[in-house]
């Protein structure tokens, strides 16, 4: 915990710096309507030095709250001119106003607005953010318009991106390859231990954007070979003091709320959330498996598991940035988290000689509690300098995550074509995982010329986890349980990435545009564990990057690029440790397994009409030491699935995303990717090759039916592919989302139907010269959730920003 003591002392010490700087000097007033006498709310009020005729640098702004009152605080002695100004009010300079030692503290009293027709000074743009916007580097998602995941989590947002898919662990994939998942452009715990679990405690609200690059530039970290999908979350930049209240509720005792916090002032942004979530889900799998190794009466396996899962989250967001001139800006961010899972289990085991002659059967109960916490802490310094466009950062951040799992498990098996239970076998265990990442990173950009600039950093990502796992069996003959350290394991995971990057970036003439860049990334690694030899591995490797785009006319480009991407094994591939949780389907680590590297191109294409726009891409890639699970039996007939380094994976193919707003009232982003995948595993313990042609497809229609009322239907398919050993089945879905705006846009009702004909679900089949297994794994999904938001304080921005003018527009 040392590593966030620097945080918390860096943050109170800053904290106590402002209060102390704060002096008492004040001018406040009321603002009312000269006519109706009614209060002008959210007004925005500028000081400056008196007789400034420029009025560009503000000495202070603020806005006018509920009520029309205003307050100008932390005032120097002078004399001063405010300036209010209002939508629809004409513009009011109030001159001369004088704060000293004999009236520090200035009252105006009711400061009257007059109106007028048209104010063109103060007219707010607004304009609809689109779902997907595409650039040079990748696309944006904007998570307020999909309206079919209102209540959802950051996962049910994911699965309705292009290129993006969530299986049925959470696991991510971008273009069916493994990504790189970012919070706020840092790694963090909530997709450390266990990403999809993490991933699923994240409400959707809390969401402002998803950015996704397939080619990152060398800026990036070079993991993730499917690219990098960053994750931003709300913070709140509103002036003046603003607040969002959401209620919502589902089907099946499914609750969450979220209240969201924003004051902003000249000096500072404050902001603060705070999210509790109440999910229950039940879990179906069905497994077939034929032995052809074996004669005897159980070389068919059958089982069917049925389970519930409730989830309980809470989590607090908090932080301010703090801007210290109109160059330097200091930002503190803080999160809390915690989540409670009860996951009840029934398993049942049908053995026989075929699928027909079932003559052994065993009943397992697993009842499974986890209780995880996380906290990250991040500072973040940006300086700006004279030069334009000569920027310097830097950001500390550390994040520390614990997951405490038990299980009780009872085991029973029955006589011979009969429900009476012949045995019973008991056992429980407790798996203890810490999980602690810390990001270190500086970044300088420098303009050279008009043109061009380069941009150069460092980063460090220093990992460290540690898994305890207890096993413990009861014995009969003691009536106790014994521990076994045969079946018992700790695992303790260091992982350091240390990567410098340059990076080149600028214009020749006005259409081309370049940015080449390299990274160095050097990695070293520990891990331990109780029964099997140490791991110990360090590599080297470097990581170019290009793209040159060529602008044919405003919102039409072409762009050709590269990059090469790595797949580092994660703890959990490493770990060497024996999941026996289903003792017919073993899972284990492989601590000999390797990096995969990644060599990924990509020519693009964008065109935006009036009503339409169009983003087609070609790609392709090829991957060597593709990591993936290989299935084989073990002495004791148990399926163990063991991660390895296969060999070589090619990808290629073409994605096409449309964007359209034909009419007033209908708008539509769709997307399709067809592409072949082949695996070359001839140079591995496999011996084999395969390949496959496949396909998945996204659409979301959205239907305007009357100014504040949307209907918005998402669907999305995704066809079979291939795995080194067999094919991961097709699956297919479709979501309803209702949105009605009404108190003037301040308030939001929601009503969303997911999965509405309950098809989502993950099913595989594999086939070898030994076995035949296949599968059905299914998540309920079809669930109906109604939600209501309001927002208290400004619904547009406009703002006096201090050196940066007094008029400020907002799309």
């Amino acid at each position: 915990m040392t590593k966030f003591t620097f945080i918390f002392n860096t943050t109170f010490f800053l904290i106590l710096l402002a209060t102390m700087c704060l002096k008492a000097q004040t001018i406040r007033g009321t603002l009312t309507d000269a006519k109706t006498k009614q209060p002008v709310e959210f007004a925005v009020l500028g000081l400056f030095q008196a007789g400034d005729t420029t009025q560009t640098i503000a000495v202070a702004t603020t806005t006018s709250g509920i009520g029309g009152k205003f307050t100008l605080n932390s005032l120097k002695y002078g004399k001063y001119d405010l300036v209010i100004s209002m939508v629809g009010y004409d513009k009011k300079t109030l001159t001369n106003l004088v704060v000293s030692r004999a009236a520090p503290n200035l009252n105006l009293n009711k400061v009257d607005m007059s109106s007028s027709v048209l104010n063109l000074d103060e007219i707010v743009v607004k304009a609809k953010r689109e779902f997907i916007q595409a650039g040079e580097e990748g696309i944006t998602v904007k998570a307020d318009n999909n309206i079919s995941q209102q209540g959802g989590s950051a996962l049910d947002i994911l699965r309705n991106i292009p290129g993006v898919t969530v299986d049925n662990d959470g696991n991510i994939s971008l273009r069916g390859t493994d990504a790189n998942i970012l919070i706020n452009g840092r790694n963090s715990a909530l997709t450390g231990t266990s990403r999809g679990g993490g991933l699923e405690s994240l409400p959707a609200s809390a969401i402002k954007d998803i950015n996704i690059s397939t080619n990152p530039s060398a800026k990036y970290d070079a993991a993730g070979v499917g690219g990098v999908i960053n994750i931003q979350l709300k913070k709140g930049v509103k002036t003046g003091l603003n607040a969002l209240i959401t209620l919502g509720a589902s089907n099946r005792d499914r609750y969450n709320g979220s209240l969201r916090l924003n004051r902003r002032t000249d000096k500072f942004n404050w902001f603060v959330s705070y999210d509790a979530r109440r999910n229950a889900r039940r879990v179906w799998f069905d497994n077939q498996t034929d032995d052809f190794t074996r004669s005897d009466r159980q070389s068919v396996i059958i089982q069917d598991r049925d389970g519930d899962r409730v989830d309980i989250n809470h989590s607090i967001k908090f932080g301010t940035d703090w801007f210290i001139n109109d160059k330097t800006t200091l930002s503190v961010e803080g999160l809390l988290g915690t989540q409670t899972q009860d996951e009840p289990e029934f398993l049942v085991s049908r053995f026989g000689t075929d699928r027909t002659t079932l003559d052994s059967t065993t009943h397992t109960y697993n009842t499974e509690k986890e209780d995880n916490k996380v906290f990250e802490g991040a500072l973040i310094f940006t300086r700006k300098f004279d030069k334009k466009g000569q920027k310097l950062s830097f950001s500390l951040s550390s994040n520390f995550g614990t997951e405490l799992e038990t299980q009780d498990v009872t085991t029973n098996i029955l006589q011979l074509n009969s429900t009476n239970i012949d045995s019973t076998a008991l056992q429980r265990s407790a798996n203890n995982n810490t999980n602690n990442i810390t990001n270190i990173q500086l970044d300088y950009i420098h303009p050279i010329g008009k043109k061009m600039k380069i941009e150069t950093g460092y980063k460090a990502i220093l990992r460290d986890m540690n898994l305890d796992f207890d096993q413990e069996i009861y014995d009969e003959t003691t009536q106790t349980y014994v521990f076994s350290e045969e079946l018992s394991n700790e695992f303790k995971y260091d992982e350091q990435v240390h990567a410098a990057y340059v990076l080149f970036k600028g214009k020749l003439k006005k259409k081309i545009g370049f940015n080449f860049g390299l990274r160095a990334e050097q990695v070293y690694l520990t891990a331990k564990s109780d029964n099997t030899q140490n791991i110990e591995s360090k590599y080297f490797n470097l990581f170019p990057s290009a793209r040159i785009t060529y602008r044919v006319r405003k919102g039409e480009f072409f762009k050709v690029s590269y990059s090469k991407r790595i797949r580092r094994p994660r703890f959990r591939l490493l770990n060497p440790f024996r999941d026996i949780s289903n003792p017919t389907r073993i899972r284990v680590g492989n601590p000999e397994l390797g990096p995969e590297l990644t060599h990924s191109a990509e020519l693009g294409y964008n065109k935006v009409w009036s009503k339409i726009s169009f983003i087609p891409s070609l790609f392709y890639r090829h991957t060597t030491n593709v990591i993936q699970r290989f299935a084989s039996f073990d002495a004791n007939s148990a399926l163990v699935f063991r991660p390895v380094n296969l060999g070589t994976a090619t990808d290629y193919g073409i994605e096409l995303i449309v964007i359209g707003n034909l009419v007033k009232w209908w708008d539509f982003n769709a997307s399709y990717a067809f592409f072949n995948r082949e695996i070359d595993a001839r140079n591995s313990e496999t011996d084999l090759i395969t390949s496959n042609t496949s396909w998945n497809a996204k659409l979301q229609s959205n239907w305007k039916l009357s100014k504040n009322t949307t209907l918005q239907l998402t669907g999305n398919y995704r066809a079979p592919i291939i795995r080194a050993q067999g094919t991961r089945q097709a699956f297919h879905s479709i979501d309803l989302g209702f949105r009605h705006r009404f108190l003037k846009g301040r308030a939001t009702f929601g009503l969303v139907l997911t999965d509405i004909f309950n098809t989502r679900q993950f099913g595989f089949e594999t086939t070898t010269s030994e076995f035949t297994s296949s599968g059905i794994y299914k998540r309920e999904s079809q669930i109906l959730r109604a939600s209501l938001t309001y927002q208290i304080g400004k619904r547009f921005k406009t703002s006096i920003k201090k050196g940066r003018g007094n008029r400020r527009r907002r799309r």
